[in-house]
């Protein structure tokens, strides 16, 4: 599907009404990163109006892009390989998440993770999103690379000289001719929208990148790790040998055991040796 404006006027579809849309994006966060930069240096450090604008530029680069690029997205999501690829991924990610999971719950209990089954699954799948958002990182900086090879492409079929072995290539292979858009490779706007294209890509991927930092602190949270923990893998067992009665506790190697108490909105936890049963109370 041609994504080009000029090819779009004489069949304004939805999808050309879109691609406008896209375009008048990119065209407002080209201006806000100007007026970003004209306020930079007028207040320095950077005043909230900068912030602001600096935000709804991003905003609206990454809006464009991906209503731009949304048929392509929109197919690769269809193809059945890509939905093999996508269910072989979820799997692996929700393997790989026991590697944050543990690093959250040992940090909190300050106790081995793996003792603790329920807390450690349930973490384990608040971490889920984190990889994610890092594949989705991943393939947006994919496109990102992509984008910069088509730059330098478009850059090489401007100069004569230099842009013959591409012209020679489109010749040969019409597929490649029409990803560069031949016909419009000497406008200038061409280049600036593949540009725009380019750094919406960067941008995207940047964000993607920031999310996997906000998800992980959103889910480490010590103090819930506790509470979930005291309720979900400590127990009471007053007949269990070596035990304290009436203490919720968790077995652990080596003859460790641990008691969990709840004081106020936080949970206290003290680590002991399981008694020898012939000194235990009540037997």
């Amino acid at each position: 599907m041609n994504m080009n404006i000029e090819s779009s006027e004489n069949n304004p579809t939805p999808w050309y009404r879109k691609t406008k849309f896209a375009y008048g994006l990119y065209l407002a966060a080209l201006i806000g990163g100007v007026l970003t930069v004209g306020i930079g240096k007028i207040h320095l450090p950077s005043s909230w109006p900068d912030m602001v604008l600096e935000t709804a530029a991003v905003c609206a680069l990454i809006a464009g892009f991906l209503i731009r690029f949304f048929p392509v997205i929109a197919a690769v999501w269809r193809h059945p390989l890509a939905r093999w690829v996508l269910l072989v991924y979820g799997a692996m990610a929700t393997v790989i998440a026991t590697a944050p999971a543990k690093h959250i719950v040992s940090g909190a209990l300050q106790l081995p993770a793996t003792d603790f089954t329920s807390t450690l699954a349930f973490w384990t799948l608040l971490c889920a999103p984190q990889l994610w958002l890092s594949g989705a990182a991943f393939a947006a900086t994919g496109v990102y690379a992509l984008l910069l090879c088509r730059i330098f492409l478009e850059g090489l079929f401007v100069h004569s000289f230099l842009g013959a072995p591409v012209r020679i290539g489109m010749r040969l292979f019409p597929s490649l001719r029409s990803w560069l858009g031949a016909k419009e490779t000497e406008d200038v706007s061409s280049f600036l929208w593949t540009f725009l294209d380019c750094a919406a890509a960067a941008s995207l991927a940047l964000a993607l990148g920031s999310g996997v930092d906000i998800a992980y602190n959103a889910v480490n949270r010590p103090r819930l790790v506790r509470l979930f923990a005291f309720y979900a893998d400590y127990e009471t067992a007053s007949a269990y040998p070596g035990v304290e009665p009436g203490e919720a506790y968790v077995l652990h190697a080596n003859n460790v055991v641990s008691y969990a108490c709840r004081t106020g909105h936080d949970i206290v936890i003290r680590t002991d040796q399981v008694r020898s049963p012939s000194f235990g109370r009540g037997h």
